[in-house]
């Protein structure tokens, strides 16, 4: 990269093309896919994204994580203008709702409508199911090729939970404590040392989780994702984010780059 356009006019390096040069030397060479191109990129959607939340903050503040949701759906939509997203926020212990948002291009979905929307959307986030083998999806019923969002968050809830599975109103153990805390800290590292994963972390909480970008050909319908629970340790909720036709650059991993940031805020608030 050419820094000589940031030189002051003594030929010094001005402070801009020093701090350039230093992200430039310290930053880890990752492949060509998701190096500084993803970086430059990921930057981008975040200032967009951060100017549109700091524009709404002085207006309203949120007191509840249900508030929170739909301010988050709303700035979202103005600021990647996606065509479906959703939200699912689940008590891992009671397996309630605790915050739900949902939108179909600029219509909000009902409260009550949420759990029926997402137990029929059939995208394809198939990475999230990655780390579960196939034996465990057998046993939950579940096809990894067409998940639906709340079978995916039904079984990161399970891990979070120690194996206990919940399918309709039936309860089953789905897998072993020692099955499952294998899984949590797989999931654990993914976001410690996954590509572009540290957009979901939290200070002072620790996240087990995955992202996806869909395998769908057609940038219409690609849809991005992130879930995961947290603390990771003891889990209280699981989050999943699902961000369908997001308006960034579609040859990156926007499951990193989209879904992971909204799971991080959401999940900050309830870290408040």
């Amino acid at each position: 990269m050419n820094f000589s356009e940031f030189t002051d006019t003594d030929g010094h390096d001005s402070d801009i093309a020093r701090g350039m040069k230093e992200l430039a030397q310290n930053t880890p060479q990752y492949p060509r896919r998701c190096g500084y191109q993803f970086m430059m990129t990921a930057l981008c959607v975040l200032i967009v994204c951060t100017l549109c939340h700091a524009g709404s903050t002085a207006q309203e503040r949120p007191q509840t994580l249900q508030q929170f949701i739909d301010l988050e759906m709303d700035l979202t939509q103005k600021s990647l203008h996606p065509k479906k997203m959703l939200i699912i926020v689940l008590d891992t212990e009671r397996g309630e709702f605790s915050g739900l948002g949902g939108m179909l291009g600029r219509h909000r979905v009902s409260k009550q409508r949420i759990p029926h929307f997402a137990a029929t959307l059939h995208y394809d986030p198939s990475a999230t199911l990655d780390d579960f083998s196939d034996e465990i999806l057998l046993r939950a019923g579940v096809n990894r090729r067409s998940a639906t969002p709340m079978q995916i968050v039904e079984l990161y809830r399970a891990v979070g939970n120690g194996g206990r599975y919940r399918a309709s109103t039936n309860a089953t153990q789905l897998m072993s404590g020692p099955e499952s805390q294998h899984l949590r800290r797989i999931l654990e590292q993914h976001v410690v040392q996954g590509d572009g994963l540290l957009l979901a972390r939290v200070h002072g909480l620790h996240i087990a989780g995955c992202a996806a970008h869909s395998r769908n050909t057609s940038e219409a319908k690609a849809t991005s994702a992130f879930v995961g629970f947290y603390p990771a340790r003891k889990p209280r909720n699981v989050c999943l984010v699902l961000v369908e036709a997001p308006k960034v650059l579609p040859k990156y991993n926007r499951g990193a780059l989209v879904a992971a940031p909204i799971f991080s805020r959401v999940a900050g608030f309830g870290h408040q």
